[in-house]
């Protein structure tokens, strides 16, 4: 018997038109996390962010899957990691976000994004392929960016709240007085 295949969202249906019962396959598919990508663009915190982000494949070797080591993923993983950052740099720049950005700059999810935009692809050697070579520049440079308004805005944050240190004259003055 021939089987049509399910419409989104549906049981698949035999050509009887009874319903067929869910298999194995069927409720693992169903069981699987929304894509990295998604959860990145739907966090709407930098926590909901760094954990979903913290999902994104390290950049091996070793890879969890051997398609990891492929130039594809190797690009989709600075891609997601870069995009990640670039998300992080909206929510947490800007007046109001000192303690929840001086959080995420402490939290070790943090470093896993900058391995995982800036390191380059396993799959092939710079120059290999031109074109591919400036997309990983564009993706990279991209990263940094977010990571140092990230920093550079920690560091004005840091510099605003302490207390200028005296100078060498001051301290001269107040001795001799």
């Amino acid at each position: 018997e021939r089987h049509r295949p399910a419409a989104a969202g549906h049981r698949p249906v035999s050509q009887t038109g009874a319903a067929e019962p869910l298999t194995l396959r069927m409720l693992a598919i169903a069981a699987q996390p929304p894509p990295v990508g998604s959860c990145i663009q739907d966090a709407t915190s930098p926590d909901d962010l760094l954990a979903a982000a913290a999902r994104i494949p390290p950049p091996g070797p070793p890879f969890e899957a051997p398609h990891l080591s492929q130039d594809v993923h190797q690009r989709k993983r600075q891609s997601l990691a870069c995009n990640a950052l670039l998300r992080l740099a909206r929510m947490l720049v800007g007046s109001g976000r000192v303690l929840p950005r001086h959080q995420v700059l402490g939290d070790e999810r943090l470093a896993h994004l900058a391995r995982c935009v800036a390191a380059p692809s396993v799959a092939r050697a710079d120059g290999e392929d031109p074109e591919a070579d400036r997309a990983s520049v564009r993706t990279v440079t991209g990263g940094l960016q977010a990571l140092a308004s990230l920093y550079g805005e920690n560091a004005v944050d840091r510099a605003a709240t302490r207390v200028p240190p005296c100078s060498v004259a001051d301290t001269t003055r107040a001795q001799v007085r």
